[in-house]
């Protein structure tokens, strides 16, 4: 084992066994490092993580420069107000957060809250883990990813890692910084090569981009002159069309003559016809106009003649007799006038202003009168109601809807209640069919 040896002896030592499992590895070797213990499952166990102050001060150098970037460090510099070390150069930058990793003050602080909340993920991930094969598994795994920054952190200060893992740990970088260094090295080469090349395919894309505006130039050349070309040959199929319709016009002369005829004659025909049915319209027109004075005298004479049966129809008398509302004879004179005994008569249809003179004709007989419209303005279904409560059912034809008169029919019908069809909706047709329904109906019962 390595316990006797100093620490620059042990250093060196740690190079070359690590540069020798770097060339196994590249062989395909696998190797285990011979100074770990035996007895890698019993790890002394620590109450806490170790803080930054609080690691060895070779390694402070690996934890700087792996774990926090240049960036990070000109923000820490900037927030405790170090103005001098923020406009430093990079390894001065370096150099002094080294130093000031190795003693507990506010700048120390900082850092490892810092590596504490950046690494948390990593912090978390190795808490978990409980032997030592587990924390050398971890390890391999993040070489091998190549993220080694967070677990580095984890691992260095966790409570649990041995002497000789860190020191595992920390050869592991050391070579992996040196190996950087040769890489930085080889990609500045590169870099300079692939400059050059840049500049070469920059000038050969500069020489395509003139062969490209001079191919461009013809292109658009060509372009103009097959424009022209297309108008001319437009223009000549224009002229191609116009001879084409001369021709067609000079066949179809003889037949255009005879059809132009023929459309003179029909046009003639045609306006005599729009003559006729102007003069018919005017016909039509004046004969509505003579139908509606018409109407207007009929109306005006139905009204004087409805006046006149008013006047000719006597009134009931206020005398303490009763009397026949016909003849005048008191009714123990044996009147043979009907009575119709206080029966409703209900009447369906006609004109509104002519219920006065109904119910009047109506009360004359002893009788009592009912009305409905039909359901020009009440409601329908009022109809039906008004059906039941009457004795017997009068209604114009001339004057009532269609619909009234299938529901008047057909109640009566199924009801077996008597139904009157008035030749006019006129008071008189009214009082004749009024009187004659109740000589009919009850010849006996005279008041």
């Amino acid at each position: 084992m390595v316990a006797n040896i100093n620490e620059n002896d042990y250093y060196l030592f740690m190079c070359e066994k690590h540069l020798q499992n770097t060339i196994a590895a590249s062989l395909g070797i696998d190797t285990t490092p011979p100074f770990l213990p035996d007895n890698l499952d019993k790890l002394p166990k620590k109450i806490t993580r170790k803080k930054l102050w609080e690691l060895d001060h070779h390694l402070h150098c690996g934890v700087i420069g792996t774990c926090l970037t240049l960036k990070e460090l000109r923000s820490i510099a900037h927030k405790c107000k170090l103005s001098e070390i923020y406009s430093a150069s990079d390894y001065d930058l370096h150099h002094w957060f080294v130093i000031a990793s190795t003693q507990a003050s506010a700048v120390s602080k900082m850092l490892n809250k810092k590596l504490e909340s950046k690494f948390a993920r990593d912090i978390r991930l190795i808490n978990k883990k409980n032997t030592a094969a587990e924390l050398i598994s971890f390890w391999k795994k993040a070489k091998t990813s190549g993220d080694v920054a967070g677990p580095y952190w984890a691992l260095i200060t966790h409570p649990a890692t041995s002497e000789e893992l860190l020191n595992l740990i920390y050869g592991d970088i050391h070579m992996l910084s040196h190996l950087a260094g040769a890489s930085c090295r080889i990609e500045q080469q590169t870099l300079k090569q692939t400059q050059a090349q840049n500049i070469e395919l920059h000038q050969a894309l500069n020489q395509s981009r003139k062969k490209t505006m001079g191919l461009q130039s013809e292109k658009e050349t060509a372009l103009r002159k097959l424009e022209d070309e297309r108008k001319a040959h437009a223009h000549t199929q224009k002229r191609l069309t116009a001879s084409q319709s001369q021709l067609q016009e000079l066949v179809q002369k003889t037949e255009t003559t005879s059809l132009q005829n023929l459309i003179d004659t029909l046009s003639a025909q045609l306006s005599r016809a729009n003559l006729e049915n102007k003069q018919a319209q005017k016909t039509a027109t004046d004969n509505k106009k003579t139908i509606r004075q018409l109407e207007r005298q009929v109306q005006r004479l139905n009204s004087r003649l409805e006046k006149q049966m008013e006047n000719w129809w006597p009134q009931p008398s206020d005398t303490s007799e009763k009397t026949c509302p016909i003849s005048g004879e008191n009714n123990e004179a044996g009147c043979p006038h009907p009575d119709l005994c206080g029966r409703k008569i209900l009447y369906v249809g006609g004109r509104v202003t002519s219920c006065p003179h109904l119910k009047s004709a109506a009360e004359t007989v002893n009788g009592c009168f009912l009305y409905h419209d039909g359901g020009l303005e009440e409601n329908p279904h009022k109809l039906t109601a008004a059906l039941q409560q009457a004795d017997a059912v009068f209604f114009p034809t001339d004057c009532i809807s269609h619909e009234a008169t299938i529901r008047v029919k057909d109640f009566c019908s199924r009801a077996k209640k008597p139904l009157v069809q008035l030749k006019s909706s006129g008071i008189s047709s009214f009082k004749e069919s009024l009187h004659q329904f109740a000589q009919q109906q009850f010849p006996g019962e005279a008041s």
